[in-house]
């Protein structure tokens, strides 16, 4: 299956601000994703009502709108992190969500077309199979940086704050959201996967 864009994968969307949109300092995704880890189950709660029509879309992209905000005044506020932003496993990261950050463990790789990427996507793969149900996996993608909460087996809720709607990804789909292996003709990038392993 080819794909145009990696945002074709996502299912059951809420429509979400980007974050350009949400505040002027630039690359506050990082802290974001934190930020969405510690309110996941308010995240979840409110997703799930917006589908079933018990809410509307405004209280989802309102609860995303102030984790940007509050991420970029984080980032103003701490003059260590980087103007370019934070690598998920930084110190500045360790120091100031230390309990998150002690409970996953991380992975580094690139990832390449061809035998290559089929290897990155395979121990992708493997890091979705492991995370426990309601785990977390953050994503550094070269300077982006996305969420995932393991909602079953086989769905994956994806927070991502570059993106104009949030929504389910399966199994299948995962690996090549998180490489954009069908994306281009070319694919050469660095990640730094986190994830959950214990709850």
């Amino acid at each position: 299956m080819n794909y145009k864009e990696t945002k074709e994968l996502i299912e059951d969307r809420v429509m979400t601000p980007l974050q350009s949109e949400a505040t002027n300092i630039k690359f506050p995704c990082t802290g974001f994703c934190y930020l969405a880890i510690l309110n996941k189950e308010n995240l979840i709660e409110t997703y799930f009502q917006v589908l079933s029509n018990e809410k509307i879309n405004d209280e989802y992209y309102k609860l995303i709108n102030d984790l940007i905000v509050l991420a970029g005044k984080r980032k103003v506020r701490n003059k260590n992190i980087p103007e370019d932003g934070e690598y998920i496993d930084a110190d500045t990261i360790k120091e100031e969500f230390k309990k998150t950050f002690f409970d996953m463990e991380f992975e580094e790789f690139a990832t390449v077309k061809g035998s290559y990427g089929n290897i990155a996507i395979n121990n992708i793969a493997m890091i979705l199979f492991k995370t426990p149900i309601l785990g977390h996996i953050l994503i550094n993608r070269s300077n982006e940086t996305f969420l995932l909460i393991k909602l079953s087996e086989e769905v994956f809720f994806l927070i991502d704050s570059h993106q104009p709607f949030h929504g389910k990804l399966n199994f299948e789909t995962c690996p090549n959201y998180i490489t954009k292996y069908n994306s281009y003709d070319i694919t050469l990038f660095s990640l730094i996967i986190g994830y959950t392993y214990k709850m």
